[in-house]
């Protein structure tokens, strides 16, 4: 906490192991005010930091500072330390901004961009908080969309797309952020008349063309086998041929056969649709073949998803009242 208010209040990146020394430095200059003032700036910063970590009122926020958490993006903290401070009790605001900040980080870990710069871009990204509140969702969503480098732009739906068909997700992500892209599917898929929009958490992420597929998957006919095989490997760890199971059916899948020939019943598919209540899964039900070409078209319908959830907003200028 101290870490992140001190950067807040010096408007410079502070490194946890020097917090004396960027205290002391911060007292003495003229923009730190009296003890007293320092104090009051300690305590309103430190019982907002405090409600956001004991889970926040607002559902969309808790859910925003769960997936911050999974992404251990900490270097935020001094930009939404501030955003609490001038606008948090707007919760139509509030939501506006995490939505955007969300989908600019999660389209940056999808695409594989760099961290490395995020201690100076959150700082300077405090100064998009001044001005009149109302206006600040459109500040912040500008300023993040100014960004042209590897280390500050916000990829469009082309950077976008184009990692989420090909990265190897898989091996790329760790697999909580794996599965705060999938539960994030789930949710998508959920429509208003739904019984219930809680997807269930911490699921394993499995495979459907499985990871040793040379028993019961054999490469498509009429093609040169190592192009095949090559394809294949290029494929089996996109987004596209993977979903969510519990603990119990994700071993007892394991490398079956999409469709069992000799028993219907012994298919992975109908395992899905005999015990899985995800709606990913319903999903993948519809496809009566897996192979190279249903990967590609289940990612594209997966991208439409993620497109929806997490978008890359462009900034509209809200119309100011006439004055009277």
């Amino acid at each position: 906490f101290l870490q992140y208010v001190l950067t807040l209040l010096t408007e410079d990146e502070v490194a946890a192991g020097h917090l004396y020394t960027a205290y002391r430095a911060f007292a003495a200059s003229e923009k730190a005010g009296a003890a007293t003032e320092r104090l009051q700036a300690l305590h309103r910063y430190g019982s907002i930091y405090k409600a956001l970590q004991e889970g926040h009122a607002n559902a969309r926020v808790r859910l925003f500072f769960e997936r911050l958490g999974t992404m251990d993006i900490s270097t935020a903290y001094p930009f939404l330390l501030k955003l609490f401070d001038v606008i948090g009790d707007r919760h139509e605001l509030v939501t506006e901004v995490l939505g955007d900040l969300e989908s600019f980080l999660v389209r940056r870990m999808v695409c594989r961009l760099s961290t490395r710069g995020y201690n100076r871009l959150f700082t300077d990204l405090v100064h998009a908080l001044a001005g009149e509140p109302d206006d600040i969702p459109v500040r912040v969503r500008a300023a993040l969309g100014a960004g042209t480098a590897e280390f500050d732009r916000w990829p469009d739906d082309d950077e976008f797309g184009k990692a989420w068909s090909e990265n190897p997700l898989f091996e790329n992500l760790t697999r909580p952020r794996l599965r705060l892209l999938l539960e994030a599917l789930e949710s998508g898929l959920r429509h208003e008349f739904a019984e219930t929009q809680s997807v269930p958490r911490n699921l394993t992420v499995e495979h459907v063309l499985p990871q040793s597929w040379e028993m019961f998957w054999p490469l498509p006919e009429g093609r040169n086998e190592t192009e095949a095989k090559v394809a294949r490997h290029g494929l089996i760890h996109t987004i596209g041929n993977l979903t969510l199971l519990n603990g119990k059916l994700n071993p007892a899948q394991s490398n079956k056969p999409w469709l069992d020939g000799n028993d219907p019943d012994e298919g992975k598919r109908e395992a899905l649709r005999e015990f899985s209540v995800l709606y990913l899964n319903k999903q993948l039900c519809d496809y009566d073949t897996w192979n190279e070409e249903t990967i590609r078209s289940r990612g594209q319908s997966l991208l439409e998803i993620a497109r929806d959830t997490w978008p890359r907003s462009k900034p509209v200028l809200r119309a100011c009242p006439r004055s009277p």
